[in-house]
């Protein structure tokens, strides 16, 4: 053993010794030595800490997080400072409104083109520097169509800064058909509710009046059945065979067309939405059951069980603007579930057509947001608004969107169980007229909303 390791050395040796020797090239004097690579050992780096990203000094915002508007009026852009900062400005123009379509700039506006008040001192910001701005249709003259607006400004030191990007459709409102507490002689007014179809699951009431029945139930379920060829709904639910009255319930016999409901889990739903929203909302009917060929069902309607009676949804809705294929605005609800600030949400989806922070595909907010909630008081069952002066200028040329707005005000706020009329004040006083309506008392909710045709 103790022979082998000294050969092992022996062989060491001459190997490390050969690399040094020098080498006769073809007889000649050629030196070739090898030397091993020169091995990097990794460097301990240690945990790996996040970067800590500064936010930046100046930035833009809007008055909500919402950057995709339909119809816009009012808006406050905001130029935002993280420390206190002294603006300068080579002209008289602070802002600029870059209008963008396909790609394109097709329009560039200054301050006096679309901006209504601006802060006191523009050349300092503590905080954040304020301007309210009018982009209204009307306003900047642009035809209906999606647009991107850039609005940004124009100091030294807000060079650089990315603008501010806004998503703006303009559609040409349609017209609207007031409520109504006059059904007509002889007639009395059906509420049904249909599906939008560029959104099935929102449910829209159309009254249609029709010769007085001592049969409201069934006169509904038949009208509804037969859909609305003027405003361009089907009809959202399967037929009925039988109705029954019992303890304030009604118990629905379904016909033998419920196969393409129970295959389609949204057509289900929005059959079981319009059968409960339309029959509860007739005096003596809280519930709605359904019952197979005399039988209870644990699958109908895409699974629903038929054992448990259902009840309208009891949270308040906000009642939105339907532009329906640019023919009609309908008013309809979308359910509020956040009870916290109920009377100021409310308000903020009113103005805004956003909903838990949401905004609501296809439908319009029908007060323009310059207008605001000063404050509300409760007294009993009525409701007290308070609004600012923006209030009485709004839709000044259309009567009929004015009408819409406290439709929609009113509506809205009697769905809050324990409102039952609402008084409109304008900076703390009443007003006698809006377009040629009069506001100067409480109002109750109207008892026929979005009538089919003009009375």
């Amino acid at each position: 053993m103790l022979r082998s390791l000294l050969n092992l050395c022996l062989v060491g040796i001459i190997c490390v010794t050969a690399t040094t020797i020098p080498i006769e090239k073809n007889g000649l004097d050629m030196n070739i030595s090898f030397k091993l690579p020169k091995i990097q050992m990794p460097k301990f780096q240690g945990p790996k800490l996040p970067t800590k990203v500064s936010p930046p000094e100046l930035v833009y915002a809007g008055n909500s997080e919402v950057l995709d508007l339909e119809n816009p009026y009012s808006y406050q852009f905001y130029i935002r400072s993280t420390k206190p900062q002294e603006l300068t400005y080579d002209s008289d123009n602070p802002l600029v409104l870059e209008i963008i379509q396909d790609s394109q700039i097709i329009r560039t506006l200054t301050t006096s083109e679309f901006v209504q008040t601006v802060p006191e001192d523009q050349n300092s910001i503590e905080d954040q520097a304020a301007y309210q701005l009018d982009l209204s249709q009307q306003k900047l003259g642009l035809p209906d169509g999606k647009y991107v607006f850039h609005i940004y400004g124009t100091a030294r030191e807000l060079k650089g800064i990315e603008p501010l990007a806004l998503n703006i459709t303009y559609s040409t409102i349609s017209p609207y058909l007031p409520a109504t507490n006059t059904a007509g002689k002889g007639k009395m007014g059906v509420t049904m509710f249909f599906s939008d179809s560029q959104n099935p699951q929102q449910l829209v009431p159309v009254t249609r009046f029709v010769p007085s029945s001592n049969a409201p139930l069934r006169a509904t379920i038949d009208q509804t059945k037969k859909g609305s060829d003027i405003l361009g709904f089907q009809s959202p639910i399967p037929s009925v065979s039988k109705i029954q009255i019992r303890q304030g319930t009604a118990i629905l016999h379904l016909g033998s067309d419920l196969e393409r409901f129970n295959q389609d889990p949204a057509l289900g739903n929005a059959a079981v939405k319009s059968f409960v929203n339309a029959l509860t909302a007739i005096p003596g009917v809280d519930k709605v059951k359904f019952l197979v060929n005399g039988r209870e069902s644990d699958n109908i309607f895409g699974g629903m069980s038929t054992r448990v009676p259902l009840g309208a949804d009891i949270n308040p809705r906000i009642y939105l603007g339907l532009n329906l294929n640019q023919n009609r605005v309908l008013l309809a609800p979308v359910s509020l579930n956040d009870q916290n600030m109920v009377y100021e949400n409310i308000f903020h989806g009113l103005r805004t057509g956003e909903i838990g922070g949401q905004k609501i595909t296809g439908l319009m907010a029908p007060i323009p947001q310059k207008v605001n909630l000063i404050n509300h008081t409760l007294a009993g069952d009525q409701l007290t608004l308070n609004l600012s002066k923006e209030f009485t200028s709004v839709y000044s040329d259309r009567p009929d969107l004015q009408k819409m707005m406290v439709d929609a005000i009113v509506y809205s706020y009697t769905s809050i169980i324990g409102v039952n009329n609402v008084q409109i004040l304008v900076e703390g006083q009443s007003i006698d007229t809006l377009g040629d309506m009069n506001l100067t008392g409480s109002i109750k909710k109207p008892l026929y909303i979005n009538p089919e045709v003009q009375q």
